[in-house]
């Protein structure tokens, strides 16, 4: 099948679109990856193999570009790119393509398929709109609405957790054979670097500080000042050594870098908390493997229980034990791994005393880091993402050859 992938980011460089394409690829498919041409009209034709098709089209200059789902470019563009490279089914990314590419869909007869990483109203809520146009058209009342409209019509829907996978099935009153979970897990290309890498966490000397780490955009939301807080607890008891290394958009100047530095210097945490800007995707293992302790400190809300952060897997998959805020999705998996450690609530001396048994143990993490190694080689890979395509995308070439010979 020939399978346009739908989404309104500017360029393919996205683990989820990636992971989608390989998987897709890997069991036969042709996926073409369809999204928005960047503000600085820079072009590309293909992302690692796959073909790239960016709109809006370099002869046509439409009033708004912006992927709104009622947008009459985009409708106009979903169906005409769909019919040109003549697509045998279309996956939208973002739910508020729904309607464009259902309509496609409908119109050429062809199968739908949403992959839906978020609840969009939960999402939108925790979201500051700076506009009382947003505020409107993204408030819970017009974006349930939306979502209750659309998200039934799809063939099949996959998401990101079992958690959003079940408030789907009951919200839009769905069987559960219309719903999958598709996790962040990490590819083989990344497998194969935290094997290679894995040696260089565990060759670490005994009297080399204790290294957390935490890696991704730095918001607010994140929840990393509650990890400052604590380890300032933890330097008073005299316990460690350690150092907190936070890789991301330092540089952004929309990020929450100046506060975190802010509350570094006032909590005099300045050798111990380190800031370092993003590393290119094919030395993520490696910094990753430079460590000991894996965080991640979401706030806890609507959203964040419904969806799994890539960055968990992607520590256990070079021996990170984990230390989490009690986000369900993850609290799940770690509970029953047995691969790291939950706070249940931001108090610094709750995290402190959660956090404590990892830096004072060596033989604790590396009992947990293990069981986080063997839970990604058994469970949470591609080859289990890959089966979940097979079976939805097998089934949905069954049926089309059926229709087609009926």
């Amino acid at each position: 099948m020939r399978i346009g992938v739908l989404y309104y980011g500017t360029y393919p460089q996205n683990r989820g679109i990636e992971q989608l394409a390989h998987g897709l690829s890997s069991i036969g498919h042709q996926p073409y990856v369809v999204g928005r041409l960047p503000s600085s009209g820079k072009r590309i034709s293909s992302f690692q193999g796959f073909p790239v098709i960016q709109l809006p089209r370099e002869d046509e200059q439409p009033l708004y570009e912006k992927p709104i789902p009622f947008n009459p470019y985009w409708m106009r563009a979903v169906r005409s790119v769909a019919r040109e490279h003549e697509f045998d089914a279309l996956i939208t990314r973002e739910t508020p393509l729904s309607y464009p590419v259902l309509r496609a869909a409908r119109r050429l007869g062809i199968p739908a398929f949403l992959d839906m990483r978020e609840n969009m109203r939960a999402m939108y809520g925790k979201t500051p709109h700076r506009s009382l146009a947003k505020k409107i058209v993204r408030s819970r009342f017009v974006v349930g609405t939306y979502e209750s409209w659309m998200v039934p019509k799809f063939d099949h829907i996959f998401t990101v957790s079992q958690e959003l996978k079940d408030w789907t099935v009951k919200e839009f009153r769905l069987s559960e054979s219309q719903v999958s979970v598709l996790g962040n897990y990490p590819n083989k290309q990344f497998l194969d670097k935290a094997r290679r890498n894995r040696d260089k966490q565990n060759s670490r000397a005994d009297n080399e500080p204790v290294e957390l780490i935490h890696t991704g955009y730095v918001l607010e939301s994140r929840g990393i000042q509650d990890i400052i807080r604590a380890l300032r607890r933890l330097v008073d008891r005299g316990i460690g050594p350690f150092q907190f290394r936070i890789v991301g958009d330092i540089t952004n100047p929309e990020s929450y870098v100046g506060p975190l530095r802010e509350l570094t210097a006032e909590l005099e945490l300045g050798e111990v908390v380190k800031f370092k800007p993003f590393v290119p995707p094919e030395d993520v293992p490696g910094e990753l493997a430079a460590s000991d302790i894996g965080v991640c400190s979401y706030y806890l809300n609507e959203h964040t229980h419904q969806t799994l952060p890539g960055k968990l897997f992607e520590y256990m998959a070079v021996g990170l034990p984990v230390l989490s805020s009690a986000r369900r999705p993850v609290v799940r998996i770690l509970e029953k791994e047995n691969c790291g450690v939950v706070y249940h609530d931001r108090d610094p001396k709750t995290i402190a005393e959660t956090l404590r048994p990892l830096i004072e143990s060596a033989s604790l993490r590396e009992r947990m880091g293990k069981r986080g190694v063997e839970a990604i080689e058994a469970t949470y890979n591609e080859s289990h993402y890959v089966e979940v395509l097979e079976t939805v995308f097998g089934r949905e070439t069954a049926t089309t050859s059926q229709t087609e010979h009926g």
